[in-house]
């Protein structure tokens, strides 16, 4: 259950390369994201328990190795038992937030591979970079410049929370947005090759 739009059209080819096939339960993220903020779980829950209940179904019927899910699912799937019974060994994650201590549980409880990733259509994803921690660290590809800044639009010290500042470079685009996300500022990996700012752990506001 998670994000549909492009990452179903890439996942059925990556699936289809690979000899698998996927399953697809969709989720519309920035209406669950809101209203998990506004507190109407009730009304979630009525829009989840059907879905639920069909995952329930293909998890019976077939051995399912990984899955690419919306974080706030996660423990719905651990209540009903099914993780026991997937023979999960990889996970990705996208659409919204997912905390450290999550992902910790995820890593230790189940030794899954976690991978995440932030972004949207004209960002295009950053992917989460394990560093052993728990933390959840993005880094943009080369063509996407992410600035973490202050109310008056100055860059925050690294290690320090700000708003997520998007600025995309092309042949044909400049492209800048202030996102409503926040998240800590942290220093690129040059060991890694990767010179751009990174931006970790990340969260939404109203």
């Amino acid at each position: 259950p998670g994000p549909e739009g492009l990452y179903r059209v890439h996942l059925e080819r990556v699936m289809k390369e690979r000899g698998g096939k996927a399953f697809f339960i969709p989720v519309e993220t920035r209406g669950l994201q809101r209203k998990l903020m506004e507190g109407k779980r009730e009304e979630i829950m009525r829009h989840f328990d059907p879905m639920l209940e069909r995952v329930e179904e293909i998890v019976s019927q077939e051995e399912i190795g990984g899955i690419v899910v919306v974080p706030f699912i996660i423990p719905l799937l651990q209540e009903r038992g099914l993780f026991e019974k997937m023979n999960l060994r990889a996970m990705a994650f996208g659409g919204m937030e997912m905390s450290p201590e999550v992902l910790a549980n995820l890593k230790r409880g189940f030794g899954l591979k976690v991978v995440g990733w932030y972004g949207h259509f004209l960002l295009g994803p950053c992917f989460h970079f394990d560093d052993g921690s728990n933390n959840l660290n993005y880094f943009p590809n080369p063509l996407v410049k992410v600035d973490v800044v202050d109310e008056d639009g100055e860059l925050v010290p690294y290690g320090e929370e700000g708003r997520l500042r998007i600025t995309r470079f092309g042949d044909d685009i400049l492209w800048t947005q202030l996102e409503n996300d926040f998240a800590k500022r942290i220093k690129p990996r040059r060991d890694l090759d990767i010179h751009l700012d990174g931006f970790s752990n990340v969260h939404r506001k109203l």
